[in-house]
Formats: structure tokens, C-alpha cells, sequence
């Protein structure tokens, strides 16, 4: 009887050592579903987050390549020869930014101021001059253009001769006929948007005791 005593309180010391101890490994707490399935839910949006950035990325990127250069922006880039902010061809300036030989006719403007000197006399000079319309031409970069106009006492025949080259410098001469005597002076301008402009002067012999000085202009619109 003793010995089944001292049994039973062995083994109920064990029993209380055990629970002391801690569960035994194969009794672990299992993990809460609810938990897996809220994780799992945060991985989904979180992806979806990540999409959307990556699509929003991809159009900001599409928007900044339209914005970059580009023939007909009006800027002269890399590669670029010429760039006059349009895409239309015989301007000047081609559709693929290329420089073009212009070409065009039309009626300008001319004015010519004389100052006559008799270089004999102690009269003053005489102030003189005429305006009239002048025909132009610009053909293969040749410029041509003639015209007359009246002087109080006479006429002046005119004839313009000249080359526009590829930056739309103009660099020529005009040829002033008065009393059947020619008078070669230079003349040099621009051709920028359409609008040609020029000038020239100097100092020739009108007749061999006579200066004339002479000072004019000519604009020409080719649109």
C-alpha cells in the first residue's frame, strides 16, 4: 500500500515539473488563418500600387520625348541647317530643317537721294532724289531687278544685279544710268522672313566737274 502511494505522488510530481517546464514542442500554438489571409491582402494592393506607378512613369516619359527638339520648333539643333519654326517647303528652309535655294518675283520699293556738287562753283549742293517701283527676281540665288523713275529734270534708269547666298546675305551692285552716263555702286542687304532689304551708295562723276553723291534703299516683300 505504501509502495502504491509513493507511486502516485511520483507521478504527480512529474506531471507538475512538466507543466512547470512548458508544452512539449508537438503542442505549439497554431497560427491565426485570419492573420495569413490579411497579409495576403496587403500583398495584392501593395502589387497594384506598383503597377500604376509604373504605368504613370511610362506616360510622363512618352510627354517628355514630345517636348525635346524637333525640326520646326523654330531652334536650330543638332543636325539641323536651318529650323523657321514650320514645315512647309520653298521657304527657305525645307520640312526636313534643310537650307533651299529661294527663289521668288516681286514689285519693291526703291529710293534714291543725290546730292549734286559742281565742284567749279561756290553754289551749295543740290538736294535731289526720286522713288519709284522696282522689279525683283531671285532665281537659283541670282538677284535681278530693274526700274526708272523721275528726277525734277531727268530720269534715272536703274538695273540691280546680285547673289543671295545660303545665310541670305545679299551682296551685289546697282547701276544708275543719268544722261546716258552709268554710275556702278555696291549694295548689300538681307533676305530674312520674305522681306528683302537693301542698300548702297557713293560718290561717282556725274559729268567731269560734277560729284554726285548718292544714298538709297530698296525693300522688297516676296510673300
Amino acid at each position: 500500500m505504501k509502495t502504491d502511494i509513493l507511486k502516485l505522488t511520483l507521478v504527480g510530481l512529474l506531471s507538475l515539473f512538466a507543466l512547470a517546464c512548458g508544452a512539449p514542442a508537438g503542442d505549439a500554438v497554431d497560427e491565426d488563418p485570419a492573420l495569413g489571409e490579411d497579409f495576403d491582402e496587403y500583398e495584392g494592393d501593395n502589387s497594384e500600387e506598383e503597377n500604376v506607378d509604373e504605368e504613370e512613369l511610362a506616360v510622363d516619359e512618352e510627354d517628355l520625348g514630345a517636348e525635346g527638339p524637333f525640326c520646326g520648333d523654330g531652334f536650330v539643333d543638332d543636325g539641323e541647317a536651318c529650323d523657321d519654326g514650320n514645315d512647309v517647303d520653298g521657304d527657305g528652309c525645307s520640312s526636313a530643317c534643310e537650307v533651299e535655294a529661294f527663289e521668288g518675283e516681286t514689285e519693291g520699293d526703291i529710293v534714291i537721294d543725290l546730292i549734286i556738287d559742281d565742284l567749279g562753283s561756290n553754289e551749295e549742293p543740290l538736294a535731289t532724289g526720286c522713288t519709284g517701283a522696282i522689279a525683283v527676281s531671285v532665281t537659283d540665288g541670282i538677284l535681278f531687278g530693274d526700274g526708272s523713275c523721275a528726277l525734277p529734270n531727268n530720269f534715272l534708269d536703274y538695273t540691280v544685279s546680285g547673289q543671295v547666298d545660303e545665310d541670305s546675305v545679299v551682296d551685289g551692285d546697282i547701276v544708275i544710268t543719268l544722261n546716258n552716263r552709268p554710275h556702278a555702286l555696291p549694295l548689300t542687304g538681307a533676305l530674312e522672313d520674305g522681306v528683302m532689304s537693301l542698300d548702297f551708295g557713293g560718290v561717282t562723276l556725274i559729268t567731269s566737274r560734277i560729284r554726285g553723291v548718292w544714298d538709297g534703299t530698296i525693300v522688297a516683300d516676296f510673300d
